[in-house]
């Protein structure tokens, strides 16, 4: 018999006792409780009325509003493609843009699913690194990683350069602290790219191994950050492929309120409104962010006057999930090949 506290024990162990899958049962059980929560809320106080989805006319002019937004999204996958392209080639690592391409539609079809967009770069880590040698696929992870940080600040910096033109020409919808998030998130950005391109962080940690492997990890991040940052010219080359996406998905949330019969607020101020709203969206606390990204809409749009900003995100947001099934779940089905 095996002695108590065995490694035996816990690797036969059924499924459902294993503590690890257990919590992360739990963990799951209370983020699909919290996004019901946020939609029962939404639909209760009626920020959200599935009356205005059935209420569109399926015309052809409906189809072809749609199928613009999913050319759209699939616009912008194919510029998020040639970002991680030229991110990880930098490191020497051959990545043909077909294998972009699909990585980063099952990188979105996850990231639709899981809980958090980040999860959907867990996934892309794992078929990106098959094959490669370790110091690759530690270069391709830490990599991955920056990807989804360039992403971020190319959104808080669509947010800052709409906020500033908006409040140049008076075209505020409202005015709240919640509109410095984008200028914010940007200067944030750029002070912890200065101190980690200098390397001022701790090199030792009194946390036992747990500190060594985080310590270890902050330096695999520095060296990689420094690696971009060095290389300004393919940094700017990222940042501008991620604005051009980032616009191009804030337009599938125009087409929204154009299928809701149009709003009163000014495509302007929808620039500056959603880049908000999507930063909500990598919030891990309910699977694909459902439930807080319509909240963040509904919030914001609310405050510009708008009743139906809720449903301008539900309705934005599934364009963008049909674009990411036709191309991700293809991807999935042949393994990122």
């Amino acid at each position: 018999m095996s002695e108590p506290g065995n490694p035996k024990d816990s690797a036969s162990a059924p499924i459902f006792l294993n503590k690890k899958n257990v919590r992360n049962f739990v963990v799951l059980l209370l983020k699909i409780g919290i996004a019901s929560a946020l939609l029962y809320w939404l639909v209760s106080s009626g920020r959200l009325e599935f009356s205005h989805l059935r209420n569109i006319s399926w015309s052809p002019r409906t189809l072809g509003l749609v199928m613009l937004g999913v050319a759209a999204v699939w616009a912008g996958l194919l510029l998020l493609s040639l970002r991680l392209c030229l991110m990880v080639r930098s490191g020497g690592i051959e990545l043909s843009l077909r294998r972009a391409f699909s990585l980063t539609s099952i990188g979105a079809f996850s990231g639709s699913i899981l809980p958090g967009v980040v999860g959907g770069d867990v996934v892309k880590v794992v078929y990106l690194c098959r094959g490669e040698a370790s110091t690759q696929r530690t270069f391709a992870t830490t990599a991955i990683m920056c990807d989804r940080a360039v992403g971020l600040f190319s959104l808080f910096l669509l947010g800052s350069i709409v906020l500033i033109q908006s409040w140049a020409i008076g075209s505020l919808p409202f005015w709240s602290p919640i509109l410095l998030i984008a200028p914010f998130g940007v200067l944030s950005a750029m002070i912890a790219v200065t101190i980690l391109s200098r390397k001022r962080f701790p090199e030792t940690f009194s946390l036992g191994n747990r500190g060594r492997n985080l310590a270890s990890r902050i330096h695999m991040a520095v060296c990689v950050a420094d690696h971009f940052v060095h290389r300004p010219f393919l940094l700017a080359g990222c940042i501008g492929l991620s604005l051009a996406n980032h616009i191009l998905v804030c337009c599938t949330f125009l087409i929204a309120a154009e299928l809701l019969g149009g709003i009163e607020i000014s495509s302007l101020q929808q620039f500056l409104l959603n880049p908000i709203a999507m930063v909500m969206n990598i919030v891990p606390i309910t699977p694909g962010g459902v439930g807080v990204t319509e909240s963040a809409f509904s919030y914001l749009y609310f405050a510009a006057g708008c009743s139906i900003g809720a449903t301008i995100g539900i309705l934005g947001r599934t364009i963008q999930y049909i674009a990411f099934i036709f191309v991700g779940f293809p991807a999935f089905i042949f393994r990122g090949k």
